[in-house]
């Protein structure tokens, strides 16, 4: 999942408050996100338009709940069933928590709700939070991309889309996710402007990165190859991997990634743990950690560290110095 920095403060935008009590108590959620809070958050915050998809997204079956009956209790079961059906950590919560206890501070602060339902959500311990290097073995690399070859015949068979060179968007983001390493937040937002085919390079936005910072990723030649042939299949506008139901930004694939993932019998490895994949096979093809802290888009060396035990070959030079 993507991360956010959660600011509120900046902007001193004038809103017009509801003019009765009872109006204020049928505020929906939804009413709050689409006429308040979401043009704000888009015209004040870098990356704001996948901020509030992410808000969205998250706290889906609070949509339609006016915002005045919404309670910490909620919440707190919220992140129960959340955290069951997402896989996620104790500190993706917590951010999600922040985000939603901001945008509610934000609308007591320019009178549009009379008080913050979750003020006193307090923050969950995030023991659970220590990063684990996950990366493919030899033999689950190459059973992913078998599954991923079968499921493309099978599709289409079903199809008959005999003439595509991809069945669907899964491989091609598979592909590029494994050789760039780019979070799944920043691969839905890339647009075919990102892509230089004639200089090789992969750029993700500031408004599609974690830090909010330009990240430029060279392209190897199956990346390119790849690329290349999604672009003259789907056409070259807009959105690289727009949503096949849609056609606008997605918001997750998580279904026919798990499907993929047991049909290639590989346990325990989420879509975020192509970065990890992406990074440690670098790392122990001889890759020096400050580029593949670059390439991350990492602002500083202790996120990219953990990386550090695989490579020995640095440690063993290094003692051999001494002769």
């Amino acid at each position: 999942m993507i991360e956010f920095l959660v600011a509120v403060n900046r902007s001193e935008t004038p809103w017009v408050k509801p003019e009765t009590s009872a109006e204020a108590e049928e505020l929906t959620l939804e009413t709050f996100f689409r006429d308040f809070y979401g043009p704000w958050v888009i015209d004040n915050r870098r990356g704001g338009a996948e901020y509030l998809s992410w808000l969205r997204h998250a706290f889906a079956d609070f949509i339609q709940k006016p915002v005045a009956d919404i309670t910490m209790l909620q919440i707190e079961q919220w992140r129960v069933k959340y955290r069951q059906e997402q896989s996620v950590k104790f500190a993706t919560l917590n951010r999600l928590g922040t985000m939603l206890k901001a945008a509610f501070n934000w609308g007591v602060k320019r009178g549009i709700i009379e008080a913050n339902p979750i003020a006193r959500l307090e923050k969950l311990r995030e023991e659970d939070s220590d990063i684990k290097v996950r990366y493919l073995s030899p033999e689950e690399r190459e059973r992913l991309y078998a599954a991923l070859d079968a499921r493309e015949k099978r599709i289409r068979k079903e199809h008959r889309r005999h003439n595509e060179v991809f069945a669907d968007h899964l491989k091609p983001m598979i592909i590029v996710s494994l050789h760039t390493g780019i979070r799944q937040g920043s691969l839905f937002g890339l647009l075919w402007s990102d892509i230089d085919f004639q200089e090789g390079i992969l750029t993700v936005r500031p408004a599609i990165a974690k830090a909010g910072k330009t990240i430029h990723i060279p392209m190897n030649p199956t990346l390119t190859k790849t690329l290349i042939a999604w672009k003259e299949q789907i056409g070259g506008d807009g959105l690289v991997f727009p949503s096949p139901k849609t056609g606008a930004t997605m918001s997750k694939c998580q279904t026919a990634w798990e499907n993929l993932l047991k049909d290639a019998n590989i346990k325990n490895f989420r879509w975020h743990d192509m970065r990890h994949d992406f990074a440690s096979q670098l790392v122990m093809k001889g890759a020096d950690l400050n580029t593949v802290r670059e390439l991350l888009g990492h602002a500083d060396m202790k996120m990219t560290l953990r990386y550090a035990h695989l490579a020995p070959q640095v440690k063993r030079a290094a003692v051999e110095l001494l002769g």
